[in-house]
């Protein structure tokens, strides 16, 4: 779920700047939005529902995409901040045509092997049931029922054991909640995994990206048949 081959620069109309990066782009299409992972918490402040250009970068390519959006949300936490931006509009498509250009490929359970997982503190405190909705190597979409702990989403970082279809050992990993939003009656977060914080990441990786291949591969095989 994460867009993380795609630099991002926020800048409003008094030539303020900041620096980061990018997920979301593969939902924009539902509701224009987005949200924008700053490289630090001590960045600048835009102002909310103010218009703000967003500079897109993407590896290989000698020229940016420039974007009018408008900062719905700011978020503040230990080690970062992020802004949910809302696109214009008519500059939807040239977002989409950059998210299909994504490093990370995201990939959705299928109906018959859901993917049930346990979102918690990281000292396994707070356990909250959550389905996955998709999930990448780098992130992951969560659907969970409210009500909402407060108190565990305040924390700079989640802990997420989740177990893939076949798999007799759960996959323990450390993420950030990037955001959440209404999804009819239910839930829907969206977490960006940590690398160095995850016990064994690189195995995790590996398996995550197995899962990923395997589920893209056979959705080939379906339409091809």
């Amino acid at each position: 779920m994460s867009s993380q081959d795609l630099s991002v620069l926020l800048r409003d109309a008094a030539g303020t700047e900041a620096r980061g990066y990018l997920l979301g782009a593969e939902q924009a299409g539902e509701d224009g939005r987005v949200c924008a992972v700053l490289d630090s918490n001590r960045g600048p402040v835009f102002a909310l529902g103010g218009q703000v250009e967003l500079v897109l970068s993407a590896a290989g390519e000698r020229s940016a995409t420039v974007l009018q959006v408008r900062a719905l949300q700011h978020r503040v936490g230990r080690d970062a901040a992020w802004y949910v931006l809302e696109i214009d509009e008519a500059d939807r498509s040239l977002l989409s045509a950059h998210a299909n250009r994504r490093v990370h490929p995201r990939a959705r359970p299928g109906l018959a092997a859901p993917v049930e997982a346990a979102l918690s503190a990281p000292d396994g405190a707070s356990v909250c049931p959550v389905t996955v909705k998709d999930l990448s190597e780098s992130g992951a979409g969560l659907i969970l029922r409210p009500p909402e702990d407060t108190e565990l989403l305040a924390l700079p970082r989640l802990r997420l054991a989740l177990t893939l279809p076949g798999d007799q050992q759960a996959l323990d990993l450390r993420a950030r909640l990037v955001f959440r939003r209404m999804s009819g009656t239910l839930l829907h977060y969206g977490v960006v995994f940590d690398a160095l914080a995850s016990p064994s990441f690189e195995e995790t990786h590996a398996r995550l990206a197995a899962w990923v291949a395997e589920r893209q591969s056979g959705a080939v095989l379906r339409r091809a048949g």
